[in-house]
C-alpha cells in the first residue's frame, strides 16, 4: 500500500513491540500529527464485556479541560412567574406555542440547549421528531427538565462570553416511591466541578413520564407504557420498543417495530398483508 512520506515519518515514532504508557502514547499521537487541520484520533479499548447484555452495556459522562469557545443559545419553554425567572437568568428565548409553530413552520434553530418545565412538555413532546435528532430535546436525565428553570439557565449559560466554567452534579439513590423504584437526588451531594466542555452519555430506563402524560397513556411499576398487544388504552395510539418493554437491544426495536406496523395496519384496513 503507497504511503506518503509524512506518514512514513510518523511511523518511525512508533515502535510496535513496545507497550507504552498513556502519557507516553498520547505525546507521541501529538508528536506524529503533521497534519495543517485539526486531526482526529481513535481509541480503541478491550473492555471485556458483552455489549448485547443491558447490564454490561457501558456508559459515562468525560469533562474535558477546554470548551469549544462557542457562544450557548438558550431556549427556556415556561409559562406564568417561570417566564421572568427565566429572563433574569439570562435565557435568550422563553416562551411557549409561539415557539414552537416557530420552529416547526420556519425551520428555526438559533439555538443551543432546550430547558422546558414539566408543566409545558405537553407541548414540548410535540418537538420530539425535531428536536430528538438534533441532541436538542428536553430530558429531566439531562437536567433540561426542571421546575427550576432559573437554576438551569444559569447553570448551562456558564461565562459572560457564554463558554461552559464548571457544571452542578448531584448523587443519585434508588428508592421505592408508590410501588415504583426511583432514581432520587441524595441530599447535601451537589458538588460543583470545573468544566470545559461537558459530553453526556445517559442510559434508558423507561419511558419518559411527560410522553405517556401528554397522551394521557398508564404506565406500569416499571415505567413502561400498557399496551394490549400493541395497542395502548387509546386506540387510536400505539407502542413499541423501549417505551413499552423497557430497555433492550436494537435487534428487539426492529421486532417490535415491524409487528407494531403489523398491528396498525389491521387496525386501519381491518387486515394485513405485512408479514
Amino acid at each position: 500500500m503507497f504511503r506518503g512520506k509524512k506518514y512514513k515519518e510518523s511511523a518511525k515514532l512508533i515502535d510496535r513491540a513496545v507497550q507504552y504508557e498513556p502519557v507516553e502514547a498520547l505525546g507521541l499521537v501529538v508528536k506524529g500529527a503533521s497534519a495543517k487541520f485539526d486531526e482526529t484520533v481513535e481509541l480503541h479499548i478491550k473492555l471485556g464485556v458483552d455489549s448485547r447484555h443491558a447490564d454490561q452495556q457501558v456508559r459515562g459522562a468525560v469533562v474535558l479541560p477546554n470548551g469549544t469557545g462557542k457562544t450557548r443559545k438558550v431556549l427556556v419553554f415556561a409559562k406564568d412567574a417561570k417566564v421572568a425567572e427565566a429572563q433574569e437568568a439570562g435565557a435568550d428565548y422563553v416562551g411557549g406555542m409561539e415557539l414552537v409553530e416557530k420552529i416547526t413552520k420556519e425551520n428555526w434553530f438559533d439555538f443551543d440547549v432546550v430547558v422546558a418545565s414539566p408543566d409545558m412538555m405537553g407541548i414540548v413532546g410535540r418537538l420530539g421528531k425535531v428536536l430528538g435528532p438534533k441532541g436538542l430535546m428536553p430530558s429531566p436525565k439531562a437536567g433540561t427538565v426542571t421546575p427550576n428553570v432559573g437554576a438551569a439557565v444559569k447553570e448551562i449559560k456558564a461565562d459572560e462570553e457564554g463558554n461552559i466554567t464548571s457544571v452542578v452534579t448531584v448523587r443519585l439513590e434508588g428508592k421505592q416511591i408508590d410501588g415504583r423504584f426511583q432514581m432520587v437526588p441524595l441530599e447535601g451531594s451537589e458538588e460543583e466541578r470545573q468544566c470545559g466542555l461537558l459530553l453526556i452519555a445517559a442510559g434508558f430506563t423507561g419511558c419518559q413520564s411527560y410522553v405517556a402524560e401528554a397522551f394521557g397513556l398508564a404506565r406500569d411499576n416499571r415505567g413502561s407504557i400498557v399496551t394490549t398487544g400493541y395497542r395502548t388504552e387509546n386506540p387510536r395510539i400505539f407502542a413499541a420498543g423501549d417505551c413499552r418493554r423497557g430497555q433492550s437491544l436494537v435487534v428487539w426495536a426492529i421486532t417490535e417495530g415491524r409487528a407494531c406496523a403489523k398491528e396498525v395496519d389491521q387496525a386501519l384496513m381491518g387486515y394485513t398483508n405485512l408479514v
